[in-house]
């Protein structure tokens, strides 16, 4: 399982003792995770997520524009961000944090450009 660290300490490894910084991904298994979890040093990779994602959709539905406005003037555009929706989902499910972000990021990027031509005066 993953977890991203959100306080500083040092752990062992097989290589040795190493440094751990908050942001840092790292790979435990959930017993040896749960102390450090409790301490406060670690949170599950898939938490942090999916309090991205409900902030992700807390952003969109704030734009007052819908599906059926974007698709008149591009469906095209909608099927992609469909599309890069489901990869989020998968990047999720795997716990792929990079693509999960990326992808975010897309969709943001291309809903922002249909909010826009939508609004643009006609």
């Amino acid at each position: 399982m993953k977890f991203k660290v959100l306080d500083r300490f040092k752990a062992q490894t097989k290589q040795g003792e190493i440094d751990l910084i908050p942001g840092q991904l790292i790979t435990l298994y959930r017993v040896n995770a749960d102390p450090l979890i409790e301490a406060g040093k670690i949170t599950p990779l898939k938490e942090v997520m999916f309090q991205q994602y409900k902030q992700f959709i807390k952003w969109l539905s704030s734009h007052d524009v819908t599906v059926i406005e974007i698709k008149t003037l591009d469906a095209t555009l909608v099927e992609e961000i469909h599309m890069t929706v489901e990869a989020m989902d998968r990047f999720y499910d795997n716990e792929d944090y990079q693509g999960f972000l990326e992808s975010m990021i897309k969709v943001k990027r291309d809903y922002l450009d249909a909010v826009r031509r939508v609004n643009q005066p006609r």
